[in-house]
C-alpha cells in the first residue's frame, strides 16, 4: 500500500486526506501535509496540480472555512494585488501620475490663456480646482515619502 511504502508522496498525502475521518487532525496536519506536497521530489508542474488538488480536496473537507481561511491555514501567501506593499506602490504611482497629469492640463490652459484662446476669468476658473487638488496630491506624496 503506497501509505505505507511512502507517506510522503503526494498520491498518499492526498488519499490521507480523504480517509481520515477526525477533522481536527486534518485540520492540524494540513499545513504540513501541504507543504509536503509542495517540496515533493518531483517535477514544478506536478507538485503544482498536486498543491491544487489537496487545496480542493481540503475545501470539501472543511466546508465551513472560506478559501482566505484555507489560505491561512496553509500560510498560502495572500494575492499580491491584496498586500499591503503592493496597495502602497499603487498609491505612490497613481499620485505620481496625476501629480503629471494635473500639472500638464494646468500648463495646457495657461498656454490656451497665453494665446488668448481662453479669458482671464475663464482660466481662474478652470485652473483653481486643478491647483488645489494639485497641492493635496503633492502634500500626500511628500508625506508618504517622509514615511
Amino acid at each position: 500500500m503506497l501509505q505505507q511504502r511512502d507517506p510522503d508522496h503526494p498520491v498518499a498525502i492526498l488519499f490521507n486526506l480523504i480517509l481520515e475521518p477526525n477533522r481536527e487532525k486534518i485540520i492540524r496536519t494540513a499545513r504540513n501535509d501541504y507543504s509536503r506536497i509542495r517540496h515533493a521530489d518531483l517535477s514544478e508542474t506536478h507538485r503544482a496540480v498536486y498543491g491544487k488538488i489537496f487545496i480542493h480536496w481540503l475545501m470539501q473537507r472543511l466546508r465551513s472555512l472560506t478559501r482566505k481561511e484555507i489560505d491561512i491555514m496553509l500560510d498560502i501567501m495572500a494575492p499580491l494585488k491584496e498586500t499591503r506593499a503592493y496597495k502602497d506602490i499603487a498609491e505612490e504611482a497613481r499620485d505620481e501620475l496625476l501629480e503629471e497629469r494635473l500639472g500638464y492640463e494646468i500648463n495646457l490652459l495657461r498656454e490656451l490663456r497665453d494665446e488668448g484662446s481662453l479669458t482671464e476669468q475663464a482660466y481662474a476658473e478652470r485652473v483653481a480646482p486643478l491647483e488645489r487638488e494639485l497641492t493635496v496630491v503633492r502634500a500626500r506624496r511628500a508625506e508618504s515619502q517622509e514615511a
